[in-house]
Parts: structure tokens; sequence; C-alpha cells
């Protein structure tokens, strides 16, 4: 419970405050070389303005190569590491922004 005055001193007012207990919460562990290479790729691509045509979806980056497009980033990551045979956190999957795909000259 706790409890609380106004500066006055006249009026209190108390709540009950439930707190969860449990496992705390893990902080995720280091990423797999593969996914930070894939993540490598994406920028350079992205950099490069090789991402043009894949602005305003998502792009599915798996060993450095672009295996996948799409605008549902879920469905698309579970359909291509199913393809892949693969879990599906361990692909790259990014938003290309229209915005981030203009280069100036």
């Amino acid at each position: 419970m706790i409890l609380a005055e106004t500066t006055h001193g006249r009026s209190a007012y108390s709540a009950n405050i439930t707190v969860q207990a449990g496992t705390p919460a893990q902080p995720p562990g280091p990423m797999p070389d593969q996914e930070i290479n894939d993540w490598d790729v994406f920028y350079q691509l992205l950099l490069s303005s090789k991402l043009n045509q894949h602005g305003g979806e998502f792009v599915v980056i798996h060993q450095g190569k672009i295996v996948a497009n799409g605008a549902d980033p879920e469905e698309l990551g579970k359909m291509t590491a199913q393809q892949l045979k693969i879990g599906s956190t361990n692909l790259v999957v990014a938003f290309v922004d229209n915005q981030e795909c203009v280069t100036v000259d």
C-alpha cells in the first residue's frame, strides 16, 4: 500500500499495487557472425543504392544475399525460414525506407 499526502497535509490517498515477481528478463546473447555479416550486407546495399527497387518493403538477407522481399515481415521471415530450413531468428529481415534509398550526387 502506498500513502501520500498533499502539500497541505490534510488529505491522503492509498492505492494497492501488485508487483509480479518472476524471472528477470535476460539480455539477448551476442549475435552470430552470419547475422552480423548479413546486417553489414544490408547497409552496404542500402548505401550503394542497390535496394531502390525494394523501397517501401521488407527484404530478407541470408548469407550475403537478398533471398526474399515483401510487405509482411513476420510472414516473410516464417516463409523464408521454412524454405531455407533454418530458424527464423537466423534471418535478417529489414525494412527498406523509400527515404533512405535516395542518393544525392
